[in-house]
């Protein structure tokens, strides 16, 4: 048998918040697709130029250790798009500080969770990875 998996992660296209709410278990997805190593992971949306583009730049920000901005230009640079940072920033920022007396992402400078600290990427990995299956 070929061995090939679909898995879907449903976001409305040009809905930031839709988009920040799927990132997390989209990535944890791809994460578990490459860990498996058995072929390639092809990650598609209707025309290819938000919510898949921002579902790879995560998980190069998220495991790849990249900073937001590195993985945006890798990508961005070999496939014209342009998907939604602010989202991207904000699953971040919703999977380091997991925290109901945190700040509001919203109220936050434009830059931030571009990087991240090494112990905040493990803690977002390890989150990311806790979500296989949900």
């Amino acid at each position: 048998m070929f061995g090939i998996h679909h898995m879907r992660r449903p976001a409305r296209d040009f809905d930031g918040d839709s988009l920040r709410n799927m990132l997390p278990k989209a990535v944890s997805s791809l994460e578990w697709a490459v860990s498996e190593g058995k072929g390639r992971v092809y990650v598609h949306c209707t025309a290819g130029l938000c919510r898949a583009p921002a579902v790879a730049i995560a998980y190069m920000f998220w495991f790849c250790d990249m900073d937001l901005n590195t993985a945006y230009d890798t990508l961005t640079a070999i496939r014209p798009c342009g998907p939604n940072k602010k989202a991207i920033r904000g699953a971040t920022y919703d999977l380091a500080k997991n925290d109901p007396g945190k700040e509001p992402f919203e109220s936050l400078p434009e830059h931030a969770f571009e990087n991240v600290a090494d112990w905040e990427r493990k803690l977002i990995q390890d989150r990311v990875r806790n979500l296989r299956g949900a």
